[in-house]
């Protein structure tokens, strides 16, 4: 087994702990947000991971920097926040681990998934209710890691 199979399997695990948390808290840790993202970072450096040092580091950046400017945007009109900072750190974490060509893809398949599920469940959805948006960011996070392995492979 190689080191890429290991760092894999510790990402999964991560993911699946970040939805899970968030779906039950609406809170990303930092401890695991961050920690992802200086796996991904430090795991790309050594050349074990899915894309290049450089374009880990700007993934990371572009990812949080996405969600942030989107929450920022909200703020302007709403007064309030739209979006929260752990889901701008998981965005983060998932641009180090797959690089910056990877955000905006895993950005618009988390927010499609989203808004599948909510439009499915449209007769329950009150306008007051909070979204956890994390385990769709996880989710698109396992569905690149399933690309990944599955269909560049084979």
């Amino acid at each position: 087994m190689s080191g890429q199979f290991f760092y894999t399997l510790i990402v999964l695990i991560c993911l699946f702990a970040l939805a899970w948390i968030d779906r039950k808290t609406l809170l990303l840790p930092n401890p695991l947000t961050l920690g992802l993202m200086f796996l991904g970072l430090v795991i790309n450096f050594f050349g074990l991971g899915f894309c290049s040092f450089n374009a880990g580091l700007l993934g990371a950046i572009f990812g949080f920097g996405l969600v942030y400017g989107i929450d920022v945007m909200y703020y302007a009109f709403n007064k309030r926040r739209g979006i929260g900072m752990g889901d701008a750190k998981l965005l983060g974490a998932l641009g180090a681990i797959f690089g910056i060509n990877a955000v905006l893809p895993l950005f618009f398949l988390a927010a499609l998934g989203c808004l599948l599920l909510h439009l499915i469940q449209f007769r329950s959805y009150r306008p007051s209710s909070v979204i956890a948006f994390g385990p769709y960011l996880c989710g698109a996070g396992l569905s690149f890691i399933i690309y990944q392995y599955w269909v560049l492979t084979l």
